[in-house]
């Protein structure tokens, strides 16, 4: 069982240094680089290129923030967080993202522009470690 001891404890969940900074942080983040690599996407390539990383990007992100916020309110009820739900809600998070991934291929079909797909993803990951820096290091 994993246990949110000093930083997450129900009474600090809420406040300035529980994880709802981290994950305002995250969120931020990932998608201020995602809108830049859009941007750059868009003035290197078409628009089709933008719009692929924006939907590679959210395929990366969407599910990590929904699992995120799924721990953090388990985390802020209970006051921990058992290895069994983590572990859950990883295999969730990456069948989500396999998910959103298909469903993007399948709607962009043929005119799918992969290097735009490939850095929205690539971005939306990298962008979780620039995250963890910048909130661990504020």
């Amino acid at each position: 069982m994993l246990r949110c001891e000093d930083e997450c404890s129900p009474s600090t969940v809420h406040s300035r240094g529980g994880w709802g900074p981290t994950l305002r942080g995250l969120l931020v983040i990932q998608v201020c680089v995602l809108a830049v690599l859009a941007a750059a996407c868009a003035y290197l390539g078409t628009g089709r290129h933008a719009a692929a990383c924006v939907a590679g990007g959210a395929a990366i992100a969407v599910p990590n923030t929904v699992v995120a916020l799924s721990l953090w309110l388990k985390a802020s009820v209970s006051g921990r967080v058992e290895a069994a739900s983590l572990l859950f809600a990883e295999g969730l998070k990456l069948a989500l993202i396999v998910l959103a991934l298909y469903a993007t291929v399948r709607f962009f079909g043929p005119r799918l522009e992969w290097l735009g797909l490939l850095t929205g993803v690539i971005g939306a990951l990298k962008a979780q470690w620039l995250a963890l820096w910048f909130t661990r290091h504020a």
